[in-house]
């Protein structure tokens, strides 16, 4: 677009840092993208266009309390899939009725979590 490319601010940066981005390096480039849409040009003050954690989405910016609550919920989703795999004997198919969803679904748990079977 020919625009001046935005500074990006220290505490926007480490939000940046911080979030895992499921959708890997499109979903990084997208949120880059419109968070410089979104800020401050600075054309009436001459100043540098600058990225803050207000021109990011939602999920980047919640609060400490909202990371630390995924974080629990992360860690205990993982810990009952690990847990139904032991009690199948690491089958998805088993694993996936006793948890109530689907194989496809326990599937990409597993890989979200990076889960591996023993030995």
């Amino acid at each position: 677009m020919k625009q001046e490319i935005p500074e990006i601010s220290q505490e926007a940066m480490s939000l940046l840092v911080r979030y895992d981005f499921p959708g890997n390096v499109r979903e990084l480039q997208n949120v880059l993208e419109r968070a410089s849409l979104l800020c401050c040009w600075g054309e009436s003050s001459g100043s540098s266009p600058r990225i803050d954690a207000e021109h990011l989405p939602r999920e980047l910016v919640g609060s400490d309390e909202e990371a630390s609550d995924q974080s629990l919920l992360k860690s205990h989703e993982r810990a009952m899939i690990v847990d139904a795999l032991r009690r199948s004997g690491w089958n998805q198919t088993q694993a996936a009725k006793a948890l109530g969803i689907t194989r496809d679904s326990i599937r990409y748990r597993i890989k979200k979590h990076r889960i591996e079977p023993p030995g």
